[in-house]
């Protein structure tokens, strides 16, 4: 009864490594932000920070800076979303 409890534990933290190992290849970030449903609201759906930056000049200028900052779960509505954007997880 032990050695099963003990093999479960050991499978569900191989199990939640190998997921770890995964989301943290940079192709994995690509999912970290969701801003499909509307281009202006920006959410973090990754367990770490991540950053979004504006590759639009006039879009910088438009949002008060050139990138933000989220957090984990977290939702940011900027002014505008004109121009492309790129995110990377931290």
């Amino acid at each position: 009864m032990m050695n099963r409890a003990v093999c479960l534990s050991i499978l569900t933290l191989g199990i939640a490594a190998a997921f770890t190992s995964v989301s943290s290849e940079p192709a994995a970030a690509e999912s970290c932000v969701d801003f499909s449903r509307n281009p202006g609201r920006f959410i973090n759906n990754c367990g770490r920070r991540v950053v979004v930056r504006w590759t639009d000049e006039f879009a910088c200028q438009n949002n008060g800076g050139c990138s933000i900052t989220l957090r984990a779960g977290e939702t940011q509505v900027v002014a505008s979303s004109r121009g492309r954007v790129s995110w990377s997880a931290e």
